[in-house]
This record gives C-alpha cells, sequence and structure tokens, in this order.
C-alpha cells in the first residue's frame, strides 16, 4: 500500500517540475521576444518593466484596472495648462474650463449665466478680452478635485462659488480656497461628502464671506457646533444647514461645548468671561444672541 502512495507522490513532483520547467522556458522565450522587440523599435525603460508586469485577469482587477484609468484620465483632463491661460488670460480660461466640463460661470456686470448647450456648445471669447472678469462660478454636480484648482485660482474678482452635489470636493479643496479670501461673499458646497469638519475651519480666512450654504453634509459630525464656531469666527457670515430652533439641539450644542472645555482644562476662576451667567452650563456666545432674540420677539 505504502509502495503505491510513494509512487503516486513521485509523479506528482514530477509533474509539478515539469509544469515548472514548461513555465520558465515560456518566460524565457517571452523576455526573448521583448528584447527583440526592443532592439527593432525604440521603448523605453518604463515601457519594457510595464510589460513584464503581471497583469490581473481577475473581474475584480479588470475593475480596479479601469478605475485607475479612468482616475488618470480625469486627472489629465483637469492639468493646468500654461498655453490656456496665456492665450486667454486667468478669467477666459477658468471660464473655458468650468463650462466645458457641465459647470457654468457669469461676468462682473452681467446678469445671465454662461453654460454649454445640450450638445455640449458654448460661446466664450477664444482669446484674451481686456475687462471681462468672472464674478460667479457654478460647477454643481461636476467632477472637479483638487488638481482642477488650478486652473481657479487667480479668480480676483470672483464672489460666488458653488460646489453643490460635487463628489470629489473634499477637505483639501476647501483649504484652497483662501485665494479667494479679499472677494468670496457666498459659498455653497452642500451634498459634498468629503468635506469634514476638519476642513470647514480653513474657512476663517474668507474674510469677504457672508452666506455659506452646507446642506445634506454626510462628512460633518458636529453640524450646530460647527455652524456656531464658523459664525463666531466670520461674524458677518450667515450660515444654512442647521435648524437652532429645536432646543434638543441646543441642548446638544451646549453640552459639546462644555465638554470641549472641559478637555482643554480651561480655569474657570480665571476665565469667568467663558461662562453665561444665567445658565450653568457651558454656552456659546452666538447661541445666547439667538436666545435673547429668540426671547424678545
Amino acid at each position: 500500500m505504502a509502495a503505491p502512495m510513494r509512487k503516486s507522490t513521485r509523479a506528482i513532483a514530477i509533474s509539478v517540475q515539469l509544469v515548472r520547467q514548461h513555465y520558465m522556458r515560456q518566460q524565457v522565450q517571452a523576455m526573448g521576444m521583448l528584447s527583440w522587440v526592443a532592439d527593432k523599435v525604440s521603448i523605453t525603460r518604463d515601457q519594457m518593466a510595464y510589460l513584464q508586469k503581471d497583469v490581473d485577469w481577475t473581474l475584480a482587477g479588470l475593475q480596479r484596472r479601469k478605475k485607475l484609468q479612468r482616475e488618470e484620465k480625469e486627472l489629465q483632463d483637469q492639468e493646468f495648462l500654461p498655453e490656456r491661460h496665456k492665450i486667454l488670460g486667468p478669467d477666459l480660461a477658468a471660464a473655458h474650463f468650468i463650462v466645458a466640463r457641465g459647470g457654468a460661470v457669469m461676468f462682473v456686470g452681467q446678469q445671465r449665466w454662461h453654460r454649454a448647450d445640450a450638445e455640449g456648445k458654448y460661446l466664450l471669447p477664444d482669446k484674451y478680452v481686456a475687462g471681462v472678469h468672472v464674478e460667479a462660478v457654478d460647477a454643481s454636480s461636476t467632477s472637479l478635485r483638487y488638481e482642477g484648482f488650478d486652473n481657479l485660482v487667480d479668480l480676483r474678482f470672483i464672489k460666488s462659488l458653488i460646489l453643490r452635489n460635487c463628489p470629489l470636493i473634499d477637505d483639501w479643496c476647501i483649504g484652497r480656497l483662501h485665494h479667494y479670501s479679499d472677494s468670496l461673499e457666498h459659498l455653497d458646497v452642500s451634498g459634498c461628502p468629503l468635506v469634514t469638519d476638519r476642513g470647514l475651519g480653513s474657512l476663517h480666512k474668507l474674510n469677504c464671506l457672508r452666506h455659506l450654504v452646507m446642506k445634506k453634509m454626510p462628512g460633518i459630525l458636529h453640524l450646530p457646533l460647527v455652524t456656531i464656531l464658523i459664525e463666531e469666527m466670520l461674524v458677518n457670515c450667515k450660515v444654512e444647514g442647521a435648524d437652532y430652533t429645536d432646543s434638543r439641539v441646543q441642548q446638544q450644542v451646549s453640552e459639546k461645548f462644555a465638554l470641549l472645555h472641559e478637555q482643554s482644562k480651561v480655569e474657570w476662576d480665571d476665565h469667568s468671561h467663558l461662562q453665561d451667567n444665567s445658565s450653568e452650563s457651558v454656552v456659546p456666545p452666538t447661541l445666547v444672541r439667538r436666545k435673547k432674540k429668540s426671547a424678545a420677539s
């Protein structure tokens, strides 16, 4: 009984060795073929390395490869083109960039939006025009991403920026809005799932911001608290997105502020001005003003 098993095991080992040798011969032949092609055709070292890589032909591997190719294509599509800016100037170049990707722009002194029609055609100057400046950009539901902002940083007259329902706008994109600190008055980031509490903290640099809309923000865990903090940083800015009429929301915000102050180990004896005399809980000044205003009305 043992002898047949030993023979069977030996046969399997020989078969595996033969398959391995066959595979190695094929690999050597393939390498020789690639070397012959490289001699006949000019192929770089990177291209040769790419041809020698193992390709995952499974369904998951093909889907992953297709996703990477799509992302690379989008990155190339949103690259900054110095030639375009040199020919059109920063404002018209940004206008072409936004409109060609499904967005819309409005120029200073005009009351209509410029956008592409159903066939993707639009009318914009194809060369530099002095005095033409972008005042508003509507990039709602577009694939605008961090790299694409390289085409928009030189908009010195922009007052309104709408980024509603942009799936690729994240905290890094919000951080780039500081380029508009001296002009931007209206900002809408509603429906951007990648924007979080941390990203909105950089909005304190927008000194001219008067209106901020942030509805349906799944990435923001404490929307009422973030709203109050933004209004504390930007006293002239009105924020839409959180409802303060509910007493439960006010209580949650007060508890959150109390927790933050406890974590930061604030010395209450030395910082008595941080307390609200009308209540034992810690209440942010903005919420106190809202309570007084609602009581007076």
